[in-house]
């Protein structure tokens, strides 16, 4: 493995056809790794690192930075700073790290976690999988069957096509299933110390909204959840804690509401077509 190091001024360093070690010290570096299974450290500075060819491993360092995987199955850490990183072909891992980030999985199966700040996160082709972390994050599955964990914050999940799993995390979330049929989740919590308002929309398909888990009921004096198109026709359940008996369903000007034990948990809006009987799983 051959070690290329820069200097403390603005370098740009490019690999063998063999695996590489590349370090850009001090400036703002453009590093290549070329052929082989590279790893790319920009250090400090706002850098450009490309990976191409092989699978690699690419650290940001400190500065707002630019990673691009390449080609290969590719682990990529934006680190500190306001970076893009890009996992290009292959099966990826990317980390923002610190800082509002935009990760782009493109093809394959890749997953990507924004870590702190307010991120975007893209999975592209491929069943992926998102953790949004904290901040306020925006989540895209694309296509595939993808996995979107908004985390703490106010997030804004999109699944987009495929069979997709939606999970809000803590904060007033906006989850949108897109095609396909989907299963969605505004909050994972009985109990978050704040109330919590989400908006679930399922889009074409059959979908789950989920209320509740084996363990408890979501919202309890605490928030709710807004269905917005609930559709009983295409197949669209409920997912609830307890029995029937734990619920009522009152209709109001604009749609149902759901209580649990007395408590409001969840609103259908734009719809009266929802029975307890036919549109709830109990678990």
């Amino acid at each position: 493995m051959a070690t290329i190091t820069g200097t403390f001024v603005n370098d740009n360093l490019v690999g063998t056809t063999d695996s590489d070690l590349i370090n850009g010290l001090e400036g703002d570096d453009g590093l290549f790794g070329f052929n082989g299974d590279d790893w790319l450290d920009g250090g400090t500075g706002n850098d450009v690192l490309y990976g191409e060819s092989g699978n690699d491993i690419l650290l940001g360092g400190e500065g707002h930075d630019w990673l691009d995987g390449g080609t290969g199955n590719d682990v990529l850490y934006g680190e500190s700073g306001n970076d893009i990183l890009l996992g290009g072909e292959g099966h990826d891992w990317l980390d923002g790290g610190t800082g509002n980030d935009v990760l782009y999985g493109e093809s394959g199966n890749d997953i990507l976690l924004g870590g702190e700040g307010h991120d975007w996160l893209d999975g592209g082709t491929g069943n992926d999988v998102l953790y949004g972390e904290s901040g306020n994050d925006i989540l895209l599955g694309f296509n595939g069957h993808d996995w979107l964990d908004g985390g703490t914050g106010n997030d804004v999940l999109y699944g987009e096509s495929g069979n997709d799993i939606l999970l809000g995390g803590e904060g007033h979330d906006w989850l949108d299933g897109g095609i396909g049929n989907d299963v969605l989740y505004g909050s994972t919590s009985s109990v978050s110390g704040t109330p919590e308002y989400d908006i679930l929309t399922g889009g074409e398909g059959t979908d789950i909204f989920a209320l509740g888990d084996i363990f408890d009921a979501y919202y309890q004096g605490l928030g709710f959840a807004e269905i917005t198109d609930f559709n009983s026709h295409e197949g669209d359940q409920i997912l609830v804690f307890g029995n029937a008996s734990d619920y009522s369903l009152d209709a109001v000007s604009d749609g149902i509401s759901i209580k649990y034990q007395g408590d409001l948990i969840g609103f259908v809006a734009n719809t009266t077509d929802v029975i307890l009987s036919d549109d709830f799983i109990f678990v």
